[in-house]
């Protein structure tokens, strides 16, 4: 299970669950989930920089149906973040104004029970091989199958 208001380090249980790992990343990047479907990318950095490391991760949390924020990113993240149509905010944090990047809604709302209450922020429909859990998508495939799907995203991204 991944951890609520806790870092998460690359390569730790919750690491390794998102693809989050040491020789991608340097051992002081941390991620932070903030709620069941959001993930925050407070410090990240890529041990092999323009190797497309950060992208790939981004990727896999999408796809996992996750919120991913970004604040205050670097100026390569930013033009990733940008390109992929994440939206650009500020938020007081204590007491100072920061820069936010969130990732675009995945789909409208989807039912969550028989009274009809409804959840924003969900894919209705996954992508094929992901199922849905209370934590977000997860992959219902071998790891060498997800890296695929996730690395032929990351491609017809860098098409764009």
């Amino acid at each position: 299970m991944i951890p609520l208001n806790t870092p998460i380090q690359p390569s730790s249980h919750a690491g390794e669950a998102l693809h989050f790992r040491a020789g991608d990343f340097a051992l002081d990047s941390y991620l932070w989930r903030s709620s069941h479907r959001s993930i925050w990318i407070p410090f990240i950095a890529s041990e092999i920089p323009d190797n497309g490391d950060f992208s790939s991760l981004v990727l896999f949390l999408r796809l996992s149906g996750y919120i991913v924020n970004v604040p205050t990113p670097f100026s390569s993240m930013e033009r990733i973040l940008r390109k992929w149509g994440f939206v650009h905010t500020t938020k007081l944090h204590e007491g100072h104004n920061i820069s936010v990047f969130t990732s675009p809604r995945m789909s409208n709302k989807i039912k969550v029970d028989q009274s009809g209450e409804e959840l924003d922020g969900f894919v209705s429909d996954p992508v094929e091989g992901w199922e849905r859990t209370q934590y977000g998508y997860v992959p219902n495939m071998t790891e060498t199958q997800v890296l695929s799907k996730v690395m032929n995203v990351f491609l017809e991204a860098r098409k764009l």
